[in-house]
């Protein structure tokens, strides 16, 4: 006894449980989604915000620029904005704990300073940029009237991690609709599989 696959009938069958295949698509998707965000706990995290440090016209030359900047790092670096982050967040960590999370830096040949943060959580990471640099511009226009510190770009994941999240979303969706498709093939293979004498 041969069998034989009705391609009319394969074709009907498809399209009757699509929403089986949509469904297996949404839950899959859904699972690469939280996978991305969940399975930062254990490969780390990074974000990032960015500074713009200006002066007044007076003290316009490159020497007080660099002189300006360099303060600004060590007010970012300080102790004192650490503390308060902490303090504001009620993060369950020490100073130096802190200090050696994050690294700040000068964008070369520019007046942008960026803060970065390495977290166990991508949540996490983006609070404590956040609050620092809001802590940290503060207190630069604080201590010095000829200088202005704006936020230019707010605290946000690395573009790679961002990525890898959209990546891991669009897998799910496909592995998903490829197994909705094998499920009803496999389910109601009656329907559409004829045998013949």
């Amino acid at each position: 006894m041969n069998k034989s696959i009705n391609v009319s009938a394969f074709i009907k069958v498809m399209i009757k449980k699509i929403w089986i295949i949509v469904l297996c698509a949404i839950v899959l998707g859904g699972a690469g989604y939280l996978q991305s965000i969940f399975g930062a706990k254990t490969i780390g995290a990074s974000a990032t915000s960015s500074i713009y440090v200006s002066h007044s016209k007076e003290s316009d030359n490159k020497q007080n620029l660099d002189l300006n900047i360099q303060d600004c790092l060590e007010i970012i670096k300080s102790r004192n904005v650490l503390e308060s982050t902490i303090q504001k967040l009620d993060l369950d960590m020490s100073v130096s704990d802190l200090s050696s999370k994050y690294n700040v830096e000068n964008v070369t040949n520019s007046r942008i300073i960026k803060i970065s943060i390495s977290d166990n959580s991508r949540e996490k990471a983006v609070e404590i940029v956040s609050t620092i640099q809001d802590i940290a511009v503060k207190k630069i226009n604080e201590i010095d009237q000829n200088t202005e510190a704006i936020v230019i770009e707010d605290a946000r994941l690395s573009e790679s991690q961002t990525a890898e999240r959209s990546n891991h979303t669009k897998k799910g969706i496909a592995i998903g609709f490829l197994a909705g498709i094998v499920i009803v093939m496999f389910a109601f293979r009656k329907q559409y599989i004829t045998s013949e004498a």
